[in-house]
């Protein structure tokens, strides 16, 4: 019996329940089964590896303690801890193949002789070194001139430094969907560039600035955390590992990399104000159906609650409801504040109906 523990607050997380669909169907197909613990002390101690599902850093901390107090490897998917004594695994994106891979696809697409612009790396995060490594191997590759754009932790002032100079690059490569946005709300030049970020963000599919971005299918990785687990299980001795992640990018390159099991250095994160914003919207976007969408739409022409239940074939109490949830998504007060956020990013609602 697989014994799974998830943070309640996680629960809702839409890729979390990607994840956790694949995890199941690996499972399943083994014909083995598993169990959701209520409480962390529901433990069957008789099994070595528990299961963490978790976003939260003290949450997690606080279940690696009660793990090392028993013995217990922690087998988790989500946020890492950055430092920790306790062994424990985890799946990791390998970001070197990611930038690789992404870089050479904006330099298939660039004019001679231009340099690319490489955005928002942070010299303090391991992240950022992979996502390095990945960049220049392609530059160097295609002798391709670079600029680095690095960021302190005031991502405003690292884009608004960026816009300075932006006629001086054709090509950018950022390193998360997030300072790509971020640019794309900000310059009025965004429109004429050859941009790819990472992270596969929601707010693509409502913005008319196109760029390549990448991420992980979420399906795919919780069956790789499954498998993982049966792994750890047959070791007389287990030992920290970590499993590299399948690659997709919008550009429909695939990477698949090599089943091997390694060890990884622990693994730091880097946010500020606006990409927490960012965040923010792309969280929105992912709890909103199309009945949601059409009632943004509507809100933003004017409409009133009867008209929007009206139109959508609703009850005014639903109206509200759904409102309210995307106001609680989004942490924001009123619908005049939810709508101001989405015209900030330039969102075009419309272009999903």
């Amino acid at each position: 019996m697989i014994q799974v523990l998830v943070e309640e607050r996680y629960r809702d997380n839409i890729r979390f329940n990607d994840a956790f669909e694949g995890f199941k169907s690996a499972v399943l197909a083994r014909k083995e089964s598993y169990i959701i613990l209520k409480n962390k002390k529901d433990f069957d101690p008789k099994e070595r590896v528990l299961v963490i599902f978790g976003i939260s850093l003290n949450w997690i901390e606080e279940i690696f303690s009660f793990c090392n107090e028993r013995n217990i490897h922690p087998l988790i998917f989500g946020l890492r801890p950055k430092f920790h004594l306790t062994p424990f695994s985890y799946l990791s994106k390998d970001y070197v193949m990611s930038f690789y891979l992404l870089t050479n696809k904006i330099i298939s697409t660039s004019k001679e002789g231009k340099k690319i612009a490489f955005i928002g790396f942070n010299p303090s995060s391991p992240h950022d070194l992979f996502k390095k490594e990945g960049f220049l191997l392609a530059c160097k590759e295609s002798n391709v001139s670079y600029e680095f754009f690095d960021n302190d932790g005031d991502s405003s002032l690292l884009i608004k430094n960026l816009i300075s100079k932006e006629a001086e690059f054709d090509d950018m490569v950022f390193v998360n969907d997030d300072l790509l946005l971020l640019y794309i709300s900000k310059s009025k030049n965004s429109i004429n560039k050859n941009m790819a970020g990472f992270g596969g963000s929601k707010l693509k599919e409502f913005i008319h600035v196109p760029y390549i971005t990448g991420n992980i299918d979420y399906f795919e990785a919780g069956k790789v955390l499954a498998n993982l687990f049966f792994f750890l299980s047959k070791q007389k001795e287990i030992y920290s590992v970590s499993v590299k992640m399948p690659l997709k990018l919008t550009c429909d390159v695939t990477y698949n990399p090599p089943k091997i099991y390694q060890k990884e250095k622990d693994i730091d994160f880097y946010h500020d104000k606006s990409i927490e914003e960012i965040d923010l919207v792309n969280e929105t976007l992912l709890n909103m159906d199309e009945t949601d969408i059409n009632i943004v739409i509507l809100l933003e022409n004017g409409a009133k609650y009867e008209t929007i239940a009206d139109a959508c074939y609703i009850s005014l109490n639903t109206v509200k409801y759904r409102i309210g949830k995307m106001l609680k998504v989004s942490k924001r007060k009123n619908k005049t504040e939810l709508l101001s956020l989405f015209a900030k990013y330039k969102l075009d609602f419309s272009s999903k109906v």
